[in-house]
């Protein structure tokens, strides 16, 4: 019996999934006749604490992050990538190889290759805690964000765009589980301690009115 932490799905039909013992994926053999496609799964290492996996669109690629770092899988073996500790959320960039790493305590990395670049937030990333990226239907990059511990309180939104990124703070009874892609739009998973549910996020113009059901970020300056 194999233990699933994670699973992954790419487009060839491979699934990749964590496990205690490490990453691996079901892969597709070929059909013969009328028979099932019959799968096998292939071990790729003993990677552990992995919380997070992120197959790219490039043949045999793919990202592992958890709390002893982020690792890139390049079709031979895991090697690690620059100094990126404690990843939180792992997301693949739309352009199918890059991949946008949140972390805990040390802020927002885009990796792509062998390195990875910190993204600026504008907050002292020491306090927090990243839990997600994600593209709205209009295009725009968020990130989600909480305080570091163990009660999802502090709840940020950064809109990052030209020149500084924008930072909005969530009421105080708001819990900021999850910013989630879709591929489509962003969503955000929060709400009062019991009350979390799915939001799809919205930039409102001066003056607008806010929804009915809501919730109110309030932007920081």
């Amino acid at each position: 019996a194999v233990c699933l932490g994670l699973f992954a799905l790419v487009p060839s039909g491979a699934a990749w999934v964590a496990t205690e013992s490490g990453v691996g994926r079901f892969v597709r053999g070929k059909a013969q006749g009328d028979q099932a496609t019959p799968e096998t799964f292939e071990s790729l290492g003993g990677l552990g604490n992995i919380t997070s996996l992120a197959p790219t669109t490039e043949k045999d690629g793919a990202w592992a992050g958890g709390g002893d770092g982020l690792f890139r899988w390049d079709g031979k073996g895991w090697s690690p990538v620059g100094e990126v500790r404690g990843v939180t959320s792992l997301e693949l960039d739309r352009d199918g190889r890059s991949a946008w790493v949140g972390t805990r305590a040390l802020g927002l990395f885009v990796a792509e290759g062998e390195s990875a670049r910190v993204v600026p937030l504008g907050d002292d990333p020491a306090g927090l805690e990243i839990v997600g990226t994600a593209v709205t239907a209009v295009g725009t990059r968020v990130v989600g964000a909480r305080t570091a511990g163990d009660d999802a309180a502090g709840g940020r939104l950064f809109v990052l765009q030209e020149g500084e990124p924008q930072a909005f703070r969530a009421q105080p009874d708001v819990r900021v589980v999850r910013v989630v892609d879709t591929g489509k739009d962003a969503v955000l998973v929060a709400g009062a301690a019991g009350a979390e549910r799915a939001y799809s996020l919205t930039l409102l113009r001066a003056g607008e009115d806010l929804p009915a059901g809501a919730l109110r970020f309030v932007s920081v300056k």
